[in-house]
């Protein structure tokens, strides 16, 4: 029987990637709305996953996983 993966962990494993990712990407892989992936985040977070949230150069920001956080 395979293991289902919950959009949670869809949404840490899209964050941990190198280039990370943007709140639109989150979206499309989810379906949320942005204060539903700003809950998960924080969710994240309280597992103790650094989570960092930069600025793109031509605007937009991008949501990353600190480093060494397997999922």
């Amino acid at each position: 029987m395979a293991k289902t993966t919950s959009k949670i962990d869809k949404v840490a494993k899209l964050i941990n990637r190198k280039s990370g990712a943007t709140m639109e990407q989150i979206q499309m892989l989810t379906g949320w709305q942005p204060h539903s992936i700003r809950a998960a985040i924080s969710g994240l977070r309280k597992r103790g996953i650094t989570v960092t949230l930069n600025s793109k150069p031509k605007g937009g920001k991008i949501y990353k996983a600190g480093r060494g956080v397997a999922t």
